[in-house]
């Protein structure tokens, strides 16, 4: 038997993490505190170590695999999933989260290096199936999961199941609406197939399916505030200090920014790659008002030349001839504010 959040431990969160729960009990009990004004958030995975109530991520147990697909055009990834999963008779759950689909196919629980299989598999599905898995996810022990029936406040609609006939003969507008009165719609079934997956040829240490050389650069015009970035955890304190001086300058320059987009992308700080909406995030973050301007848009700014549209960014990150310069090099062109020791900014 299958169930999305009936194993524990878990954290919870609305969608702050709050702590643990460890029974449904305690979910139903949060829901119905928070539920009326909060999203409902809990952990894909129950985890096997806890301590201070707060679980140890690396001891997630890996009995399912997570894709988050965002809209536009979620559905007809959706449709390109299910058939995918019909055909191998993959046992799935397939919700939609109130803007855009979670699918979730179950594993078989023998998995050892836990993030790069999970960021393996999800890499292989988006390359064979042609779909855009949100990159954030890929390969996070520490995500969560919209709890399904409960309301998402930002989308005005409920969380819900979609059985055959909604991801088949049902467009997207259609299940919104469905969805804006959801309790009133009970789907004909939601566990769909009947094996579970076998991850062993994905299981590897490194990250062998599409690991730093993605090259994706579609930023949506979403890009992630202030608190959403805090929420990734990125550990700026650990790195260079040349970068950090970057980071603290709100009028950094075209090769301050170059060489900076090109850190972020093939630093080994973070175990996963910075996705590059994430990257181009940072910038907007810390730049000034009028030099963000300058790298976004094509306005004429007093003092700068025609407006870049982010042209150089995506050209630092996507051209794999390019790499990074050596301490001595960044020297010479006044980045480098410090000796701190090392010959260059990623390798020790």
């Amino acid at each position: 038997m299958v169930s999305l959040i009936n194993r524990f431990p878990r954290e919870i969160a609305r969608p702050f993490k709050e702590g643990l729960v460890w029974d449904m009990d305690d979910i139903n009990k949060y829901i119905m505190k928070y539920g009326h004004s909060y999203g409902i958030h809990i952990s894909i995975y129950s985890f096997s170590t806890v301590s201070k109530d707060k679980p140890d991520y690396e001891s997630a147990i890996i009995d399912k695999i997570y894709l988050d697909i965002d809209p536009p055009n979620w559905l007809i990834q959706v449709r390109k999933v299910f058939n995918w999963c019909d055909e191998n008779d993959i046992l799935s759950i397939y919700v939609m989260s109130g803007g855009g689909s979670h699918i979730y196919m179950f594993c078989k629980e023998t998995v050892k290096y836990k993030r790069s299989c999970v960021y393996n598999f999800q890499s292989y599905l988006e390359d064979i199936l042609d779909i855009k898995i949100d990159a954030q996810v890929k390969g996070d022990l520490s995500r969560t999961l919209r709890v399904p029936e409960t309301f998402n406040f930002k989308r005005s609609r409920y969380c819900m199941y979609l059985d055959k006939d909604l991801i088949f003969n049902h467009t997207e507008e259609e299940i919104y609406k469905l969805a804006e009165i959801y309790p009133l719609y009970r789907p004909k079934e939601i566990v769909y197939g009947n094996k579970l997956l076998d991850l062993e040829s994905f299981d590897k240490e490194e990250f062998i399916y599409s690991s730093r050389a993605v090259i994706n650069v579609n930023v949506d015009n979403d890009l992630l505030g202030n608190d959403e970035l805090k929420k990734l955890n990125i550990p700026f304190e650990k790195f260079p200090p040349c970068v950090r001086s970057w980071l603290n300058n709100e009028d950094l320059r075209h090769m301050g920014r170059f060489e900076l987009v090109l850190y972020l992308r093939d630093q080994l700080v973070t175990k996963l790659p910075i996705p590059f909406k994430v990257i181009v995030s940072i910038l907007k973050s810390f730049l000034s008002n009028h030099r963000w301007l300058h790298c976004s848009t094509d306005l004429r700014l007093p003092g700068c030349s025609e407006g870049e549209r982010l042209k150089p960014i995506i050209y630092a990150f996507s051209n794999r001839n390019y790499k990074m310069y050596s301490c001595y090099q960044l020297r010479d062109l006044g980045l480098c504010p410090a000796s701190c020791g090392r010959w260059h900014p990623i390798f020790e």
